[in-house]
């Protein structure tokens, strides 16, 4: 951290030098009254930089002893604890009905947790400004289908408030991404279940998003739609994008994510780096033996 400190002392003192000549005295030494502006500078410089830093380490996501109890008495989620990293693909697994779209609700606000903490971009999930940032795909597809598919997706980036130019080029960005653009003056309703999950994914990337909160993104899509997802899903990583993906596809999950999550009966009984995990055994049979409780 001293190094870098030195780094940018250097590197602002050589810009006013470099910069603006009338700020330097005899013998090329700064004068008195630019020392005191150069010394401000370090120390945003600083300050900016370890943002940075902060910022590209940080989780974007923090669960803590969540829990999740609803009026019938059904435990949902039983004291889950997960961390997921600025960048990364977290794969989500478990059986049906083990609390993996619960917990999507409740990162998103739409639930309410019994007890327990939840923290997106180091922010309280009661603090609505955060979903600005998030792009979400449900794992039950709602649509007006009486409105054209273009209609839709504007209608949708108007919710977050995006402008006349602005929406244009996104919508035609989004179309483009899930190769529905010559589709957008159909309306819904004509739409087979794998265009509409097209659609679906389209809407998630309306607004720049740094997180996605995928549920089963690749449902009714096609082999070539599959590949597609998955290409994009690497493509925003490499952006520096986070992704919390719940999928019951293992081979798409083994293929894109840096770690994984395994969660039975609302409790999460295993989380493991994939690369850690492939080199005993695929995927399949670890969740296979994890969920069986051969491993913990």
């Amino acid at each position: 951290m001293r190094y870098i400190s030195a780094i940018i002392y250097l590197s602002s003192i050589h810009y006013l030098k470099t910069k603006n000549t009338r700020w330097v005295g005899k013998n090329n030494e700064l004068n008195p009254l630019i020392k005191i502006s150069s010394t401000k500078i370090y120390f945003s410089l600083i300050d900016f930089y370890l943002k940075r830093i902060y910022f590209i380490t940080m989780n974007i996501i923090e669960i803590n002893n969540l829990t999740m109890v609803y009026n019938t008495g059904h435990k949902a989620l039983d004291n889950i604890n997960l961390n997921v990293k600025k960048g990364e693909i977290f794969g989500f697994l478990g059986p049906n009905g083990a609390g993996k779209t619960t917990t999507i609700k409740i990162l998103l606000g739409l639930t309410l947790p019994t007890a327990g903490s939840v923290k997106i971009f180091n922010r309280k999930t009661e603090k609505a400004d955060y979903r600005k940032k998030i792009g979400y795909l449900p794992e039950e597809l709602g649509f007006y289908e009486f409105m054209k598919a273009g209609e839709f997706l504007k209608f949708l980036g108007r919710l977050y408030c995006l402008k006349s130019n602005s929406l244009k080029k996104a919508v035609s960005y989004c179309s483009s991404l899930m190769e529905i653009s010559d589709n957008l003056n159909d309306k819904i309703n004509t739409f087979s279940k794998g265009m509409k999950q097209r659609l679906a994914l389209a809407q998630v990337f309306l607004n720049d998003p740094e997180l996605l909160l995928l549920d089963e993104p690749s449902s009714g899509l096609d082999p070539t739609g599959i590949k597609q997802l998955e290409l994009l899903l690497i493509q925003m990583k490499n952006k520096g994008k986070t992704t919390f993906l719940n999928s019951h596809r293992l081979t798409e999950v083994e293929k894109l994510a840096d770690r994984i999550g395994f969660i039975k009966k609302g409790k999460i009984v295993k989380i493991i780096n994939k690369e850690d995990l492939l080199k005993e055994m695929t995927l399949e049979e670890a969740f296979t033996r994890i969920i069986e409780n051969e491993i913990q």
